[in-house]
């Protein structure tokens, strides 16, 4: 029995690692930068998953602003959201040139009148002084909330701050 539970325990634990890793050298541009967020996102498939393709503006490859709308989030945990950015970062900073990003984060909502629209749950920059601090492969999204400049946008999220007037964002 306890062999089995044990069996059981390591086939659940390595069925939630994510199977996507950053690449070891990596060159910012705006397709490279689109193919590491696809693929980081796929690649965690117990994490939210994308809806459409994702759409970057890399200045060079120093700076880039990355925009993506996931699919309806598979739990009330925004780490879901916030976890699949691990690999990506590490993958934009492998480049020398890479200083910052910027990743804004939305997701498909139904205002109260039963109106569709797009509501923005966080933006994520980035910066090399910050990923200095970061061992890419080991911190969680609190550690990433943390270090980098992290601004929720709907109630829901860790840190919210309604806007003066009482709007709840979403």
């Amino acid at each position: 029995m306890a062999t089995a539970l044990v069996t059981l325990a390591t086939a659940v634990a390595c069925s939630v690692t994510p199977s996507y890793s950053a690449p070891k050298s990596f060159t910012v541009g705006n397709d490279a930068v689109a193919q590491v967020v696809h693929d980081a996102i796929a690649g965690d498939t117990w994490r939210t998953q994308m809806d459409g393709s994702p759409t970057v503006d890399c200045s060079g490859q120093t700076s880039c602003t990355i925009s993506y709308t996931v699919k309806q989030p598979t739990s009330g945990n925004d780490l879901d959201l916030i976890e699949p950015t691990r690999q990506m970062w590490k993958a934009f900073f492998a480049d020398p040139q890479f200083q910052s990003g910027t990743i804004h984060v939305s997701d498909p909502a139904t205002t109260s009148g039963g109106k569709s629209h797009t509501a923005h749950y966080y933006t994520l920059t980035c910066d090399r002084n910050a990923a200095s601090q970061i061992d890419w492969d080991n911190v969680d999204g609190k550690g990433i909330r943390t270090l980098c400049d992290y601004t929720p946008q709907i109630k829901d999220m860790p840190g919210f701050t309604p806007l003066p007037g009482g709007d709840l964002g979403g």
